[in-house]
């Protein structure tokens, strides 16, 4: 009886040990086959909330990038409010974006009647930057180019000797160049050339885009105004010669008036001597 009862416990000593063996291997295996899951589910989720913070971010820039664009977009019809001739545009436009876009160096150029580009205002300048070519033609330069293809222009890495910019603390040579064709309805009507010591970015050039159609429009407003202006000043001056030449007409129809009267009482002189003469 006692050795049945020691095989009896040996036997169930090693059932134990054997459920408990295999209670370890299964508990495992699931909690293997659990945090292999969970692991891929928290990889998962993971990747979509960084996903998700991503499209956020890229928002929150794109929201971020349409306001600094509507800003700009106010700001330059606040500078261009009003009637301005052409320099005083010229000028205010250069104030604009020089400081928006953090260019040191801008000039306007307009379109005139023969086509050709003429400078009207400039910022930061130097003198003898001031003293390179005024006026350009169609497909001249860069100005020119840019106006005949109505296409905007930029150039990167430009040579140190291209243009100076001077301060009182020292000169720098810009490295990057945008050329902005200004138009209204197709029409080309004036050309920006801007200078930055700073890469430019995408959105330096969806501004251009959005400056070049309103400076455009309020250009061939200024323009018609001048030509306006330029033909009541024409019309004025013709009415005043008009003036001065009736002003003459009628001095000589007054000098006539006092010859035909000077005549007639002649006339009545000599009627009266041949009276008396018929009379002697």
């Amino acid at each position: 009886e006692q050795r049945l009862r020691q095989e009896r416990n040996l036997e169930a000593r090693s059932t134990t040990l054997w459920s408990i063996a295999a209670y370890l291997i299964f508990t495992l295996g699931v909690s293997g086959i659990l945090a292999f899951m969970g692991r891929r589910q928290l990889m998962s989720l993971s990747d979509s909330h960084a996903k998700a913070l991503q499209r956020q971010i890229e928002h929150a820039e794109e929201l971020l990038q349409q306001a600094w664009l509507r800003n700009g977009q106010t700001r330059l019809a606040e500078q261009l409010l009003g009637q301005p001739g052409l320099e005083r545009l010229g000028h205010s436009a250069l104030a604009f974006l020089t400081s928006y876009l953090d260019a040191p160096v801008a000039a306007f150029y307009v379109r005139e009647d023969n086509g050709s580009l003429k400078r009207v205002a400039a910022h930061g300048f130097t003198p003898i930057s001031a003293q390179v070519e005024r006026t350009f033609y169609d497909a001249q330069g860069l100005i020119g180019h840019a106006a005949a293809q109505n296409r905007v222009i930029q150039l990167d890495d430009v040579p140190p000797d291209y243009l100076q910019i001077t301060s009182g603390l020292g000169q720098a040579s810009p490295r990057h160049v945008l050329v902005v064709p200004l138009h209204h309805d197709g029409q080309v009507t004036g050309v920006v050339e801007m200078a930055f010591l700073r890469p430019l970015v995408k959105r330096d050039l969806e501004l251009a885009a959005i400056m070049a159609n309103n400076i455009g429009t309020a250009l061939h407003g200024a323009v018609n105004r001048q030509r306006l202006q330029d033909a009541l000043a024409e019309t004025q001056q013709l009415n005043e010669e008009l003036q001065v030449q009736q002003e003459e007409l009628r001095t000589t129809n007054e000098e006539l008036q006092e010859q035909s009267r000077v005549l007639s009482q002649s006339q009545a002189t000599l009627e009266n001597q041949q009276a008396e003469l018929e009379q002697t």
